[in-house]
């Protein structure tokens, strides 16, 4: 019953303009940075052409032909400086992203706002609670949902991945490597690319899966808390901003930014520990599962 729900939502007119929204946001931040990125990359290897000329050639550009073919021999990794993982981490590491993210909270505060005020004090989940009962009902939405809302914020970033990594060079050279744009500095960048790179990009789609799952269970424990929808926006957007304070003043990366690993990175408040932030924020929903089960086991038996 889970997997033919969240079939059926994953289908939906909602998540389809949310997904591809997404997914045009993302492509505008690439396009803003695309320049900067290609310029940088050129000098680059203009550059380093300079140097092997120099110190391998003696100088003279006409031996790097023989018989009219080339006979440079550039190290194969140097075409990583296009790499299509290091501009999807670029991306996730712009001043724009944030916004973004931001934008993308509310519109899922919304969403849920909708599903469930109708589900909880209109009495429309009365049909389907006779049919399996309460607590069948409430674990059903609550996994389901959540699962559906941490894909959410994944799928869009493996749709964007996969559209780099057909157009670009996959692969990462920290010999070869733009370290410094307006986006971030040369020591943000070694730190961060000098892990796994392919590991780095897994902790990444996870952390932004349990973060779908986080302001799910944040945006119900609101909806179950506040009877006014109205003022449950309100609360939703204070709630945050509290978090963001609190998480502040305990020096952790405040968790308005953990829908990227590469956006925690850049924020980071402490010395920067990659297994810290998904250990954390899948904590912190466990916690609120177990609350929003109680409560909205509560709420449902109050207002049948």
């Amino acid at each position: 019953m889970i997997y033919r729900k969240l079939k059926f939502k994953l289908k939906s007119k909602f998540a389809l303009i949310f997904i591809s929204l997404l997914l045009i946001s993302f492509l505008i931040i690439f396009l803003s940075f695309k320049d900067e990125l290609f310029y940088n990359g050129t000098q680059y290897m203009g550059n380093y052409f300079d140097y092997y000329v120099k110190n391998y050639l003696n100088g003279n550009y006409n031996n790097l032909y023989l018989y009219g073919f080339p006979k440079i021999y550039v190290e194969g990794n140097i075409k990583y400086v296009f790499s299509s993982i290091f501009i999807y981490g670029t991306t996730f590491m712009s001043s724009i992203y944030p916004y973004i993210l931001i934008i993308s909270l509310i519109f899922i505060f919304h969403k849920i706002t909708r599903i469930y005020y109708d589900d909880i004090y209109n009495n429309a989940s009365i049909s389907k609670i006779g049919r399996i009962g309460i607590k069948r009902y409430i674990q059903n939405n609550l996994l389901s949902d959540s699962i559906f809302f941490g894909l959410l914020m994944v799928i869009p970033k493996l749709i964007y991945l996969i559209i780099l990594a057909i157009f670009l060079p996959n692969g990462l050279s920290l010999t070869h490597m733009i370290t410094n744009m307006s986006i971030f500095n040369e020591m943000e960048t070694l730190n961060i690319f000098n892990n796994n790179i392919f590991f780095l990009i897994g902790i990444d789609l996870l952390i932004s899966f349990i973060f779908g799952m986080f302001i799910y269970y944040l945006s119900l424990l609101i909806v179950l808390i506040v009877k006014n929808k109205t003022l449950s926006y309100f609360t939703f957007i204070g709630a945050i901003i509290v978090l963001v304070e609190c998480f502040t003043l305990l020096k952790i990366t405040p968790i308005i930014w953990y829908g990227s690993i590469f956006l925690c990175f850049k924020y980071t408040i402490n010395n920067f520990n990659i297994f810290m932030f998904p250990l954390i924020i899948g904590c912190i929903s466990l916690v609120m599962y177990f609350i929003c089960n109680v409560l909205y086991k509560n709420s449902v038996r109050n207002n049948i």
